[in-house]
């Protein structure tokens, strides 16, 4: 198996649990550690795919630290309903890359139910089910 060289096209795929979202909204933005982790972390490894956990403050404010995220990150957005835990999961992908076919809510049993997409990566014949779980 060889590695890829600088300059081929690879899929990057990340996954992050940002511990309780990063915290509560300070001055009615998101908090610091949340930007941080956007702005400096997750950015400039321009993931295709990310995979979130604990995205425990995202339904807030009409969705608007998800929607920051997708335009921080150049992606589109999934977020599950938030069950016994307060901690959502969220998926992002890259709309040049992947058409969404289907977006699935679950409910039981999950305590913290999964983000789940089926989407197709352009080019691709067959499509892949996309889904990030949480913990607690």
């Amino acid at each position: 198996m060889s590695l890829p060289r600088f300059g081929d096209r690879t899929l990057t795929l990340m996954t992050a649990n940002l511990e309780h979202d990063g915290g509560p909204d300070e001055n009615d933005a998101p908090p610091r550690k949340w930007v941080e982790a956007h702005e400096g972390i997750f950015s400039p490894f321009k993931p295709d795919v990310l995979f979130r956990q604990e995205a425990t403050h995202s339904h807030f404010h009409g969705r608007r630290r998800l929607h920051a995220a997708e335009r921080i990150l150049g992606t589109r957005s999934f977020l599950s309903e938030p069950r016994a835990s307060r901690n959502a999961t969220a998926l992002f992908v890259r709309p040049d890359l992947f058409d969404v076919h289907a977006h699935f809510e679950h409910r039981d049993p999950w305590r913290t139910p999964p983000t789940n997409i089926v989407a197709q990566l352009r080019g691709a014949r067959n499509p892949l089910v996309l889904l990030p779980v949480g913990g607690a």
